[in-house]
């Protein structure tokens, strides 16, 4: 069997890993895994690749594309030119592997991705299932205005991009055939077989942990920040953010635990370093925050997707969008809220009245 994983974040390639332990380990199996560069957002440049060298084992082979010549799709002109060199590049790709018997695939919304995933799509149009999969927080809500998705079908339509998601929101396009989710009866997938999709294999995790080189001791206790790059995404003021952290920093000291900040993958790793007492407390990698999960961790961010894993997983977790006075638009996944840096403190310290 033969199956492909288009993959454009470390964490997608973590989960496509996990798929292939659970499915596709065993006998005479091909497991394809093609990966695109990240942005960082504070440069706007593209790394060269996805720096998850740890997870080659499941692959049979790796295919790593470029992004860094893309375009925005309301600068039509350029975008016409983009969008028809991109069908001729990717043509070779399709063709090497037309035969394949499973497709996954992570966003609707990333228009290389759109189009590699439509041109084999329509390269094998009977026999084979193309698999969206849960990326996380944006498959359970419309980020985008209704009149939006109207004008981005329109430019679709008249621009005659046929392989493009016809809406601006997530997984409203129809590239695929069926759906995982970790929460089949919220996500916003359309109307196909949604199959529910299960917690990290525990077995596969600690393999991945075996061969990483990680900058945590899970064998203490630790709280992980992980950014969601709130600054840009929320308008959250640097220096709120910076504020936050330091208290958590010490009501962390305070209890024993080790504090890490963890950056976005498209986020610069020397953004929280300007802050001298930030500084040192700030991992530079880029393996998922999947792989740091322990029974000893707290995982704290602001709307991202790893705490609905870290939920699922079993794992402690705070959602600090209260801290930070904004709404997410997020339903809760049942992860815990604090009002304020006090009830903060109080989960942590394990004096909290919400059950884990």
């Amino acid at each position: 069997m033969k199956n492909l994983f288009i993959c454009h974040r470390p964490y997608h390639i973590l989960r496509s890993a996990d798929v292939i332990f659970k499915n596709y380990l065993q006998g005479d199996n091909q497991n394809v895994l093609i990966d695109f560069n990240v942005i960082n957002v504070n440069t706007n440049n593209y790394q060269d690749n996805q720096p998850t060298s740890v997870l080659d084992k499941y692959f049979s082979k790796a295919i790593h594309l470029s992004r860094s010549d893309e375009v925005s799709i309301w600068d039509l002109k350029r975008f016409r030119h983009y969008y028809n060199e991109k069908i001729s590049y990717y043509k070779s790709y399709v063709e090497e592997l037309s035969d394949f018997d499973n497709l996954f695939f992570f966003s609707d919304l990333e228009k290389p991705v759109e189009i590699l995933v439509g041109l084999l799509k329509e390269k094998k149009s009977r026999g084979a299932e193309i698999t969206i999969i849960d990326e996380g927080c944006a498959a359970y809500y419309r980020a985008r205005p209704y009149w939006k998705s109207i004008l981005k079908s329109v430019v679709v339509f008249c621009g005659r991009f046929k392989y493009l998601n016809h809406s601006a929101n997530y997984g409203q396009s129809l590239l695929y055939t069926s759906a995982m989710a970790t929460f089949p009866e919220l996500c916003v997938f359309r109307k196909v077989p949604i199959t529910k999709m299960l917690p990290l294999d525990n077995d596969y995790l600690n393999e991945v942990l075996s061969i990483s080189n990680l900058p945590i001791n899970i064998n203490e206790k630790y709280i992980i920040y992980l950014s969601t790059v709130i600054d840009i995404e929320f308008r959250v003021l640097p220096e709120m953010e910076f504020d936050a952290l330091k208290k958590m920093i010490t009501i962390a000291e305070k209890y024993n635990f080790h504090f890490y900040i963890k950056p976005h993958p498209i986020q610069d790793v020397t953004y929280y370093k300007k802050d001298p007492s930030l500084r040192d407390h700030v991992i530079n990698t880029q393996l998922p925050a999947e792989v740091f999960f322990s029974e000893n961790a707290i995982i704290a961010s602001v709307g991202s997707s790893s705490l609905i894993n870290a939920k699922v997983q079993g794992v402690r977790s705070i959602e600090l969008s209260k801290l930070f006075k904004i709404d997410t638009g997020l339903p809760s996944f049942g992860v815990f809220s604090p009002s304020d840096i006090t009830e903060y403190e109080q989960y942590v310290n394990g004096k909290s009245t919400v059950a884990d």
